[in-house]
């Protein structure tokens, strides 16, 4: 699993996150010493973070903050720093959440110094969750998101999965933390924890088992919709009769960018299909 596709999609109503923003800034090391004996080589993580990440900034991040963005894009498989993070924001357990409170302080201060993305960006979940959402329907995130700029970028993780929803955001106040990721070419755009977003149209049950949803950012006071860098989705109903009993109902959309991306999915789920058939003989 990847950050870009990973994560629970949960509905739930959780109090809002923001008493970690009277934390004081310390390093990265001081940060996280209460969640080192949580996170199996955290140490040796943090270590590598400090070493590897993108210092001196252009954009006058410090050593620590520059390394806090590297260190959240390391994958490091079920224990991934940052699925243990957003697994931890998504609990609403407040008491345990507050052990986060010094590195999200030192987080929020990196991503508050970073440019802010007023575009569409992508990101993808496993599993078919197109029918959970309404159009029109207001909802928060209140997990680190990973998006990309980039299509190719989603689609190459969800062409692995069998039933996968992919989203299409008109992000505000994304950031570009693709100077400072442990995979700069995956173009990524970050969204913080608690940001709304309002459903703008729902494509599912798509060729592949691909459901496409797109989403607009909320903006505080007003909603603030982008023009979009590619014809937005559009979706209609075509009616035909079928031995004048009943009327079958397919779901089209304009979004031709689609077009080759269900058609490499349905092609990997049946190359994959077939394998494990002739493994079983």
């Amino acid at each position: 699993m990847n950050r870009f596709i990973d994560g629970e999609f949960s509905k739930k109503a959780l109090p809002p996150i923001c008493d970690y923003q009277s934390e004081k800034l310390v390093s990265l090391e001081e940060a996280l010493k209460f969640i080192v004996p949580l996170i199996e080589q955290l140490d040796r993580s943090i270590h590598a973070a400090k070493k590897l990440c993108h210092f001196p900034s252009e954009d006058n991040l410090t050593h620590d903050e520059s390394a806090a963005l590297y260190l959240y894009t390391m994958e490091g498989g079920e224990n991934s720093f940052y699925r243990v993070l957003n697994r931890a924001l998504l609990c609403g357990d407040q008491s345990s959440l507050k052990l986060w409170f010094p590195y999200l302080k030192l987080l929020h201060t990196a991503l508050d110094k970073l440019p802010t993305v007023s575009r569409n960006i992508w990101r993808g979940v496993v599993g078919d969750i197109g029918h959970e959402l309404k159009k029109n329907e207001e909802l928060t995130w209140w997990n680190i998101s990973s998006c990309s700029l980039s299509i190719d970028v989603i689609k190459d993780y969800l062409s692995t999965t069998d039933r996968s929803t992919l989203f299409l955001i008109e992000a505000v106040h994304g950031k570009d933390i693709s100077r400072y990721t442990n995979y700069p070419g995956e173009d990524e755009i970050l969204l913080g924890p608690g940001i709304q977003l309002r459903v703008v149209d729902n494509v599912t049950d798509l060729p592949g088992g691909l459901n496409i949803i797109h989403l607009a950012e909320v903006a505080n006071y007003h909603d603030k919709l982008l023009q979009p860098s590619i014809t937005p989705i559009h979706t209609m109903s075509v009616s035909t009769d079928k031995d004048n009993h009943h009327k079958e109902t397919r779901h089209c959309t304009a979004l031709t960018i689609f077009a080759p991306l269900t058609s490499s999915i349905s092609k990997r789920s049946s190359t994959e299909s077939h394998r494990r058939r002739e493994s079983t003989l």
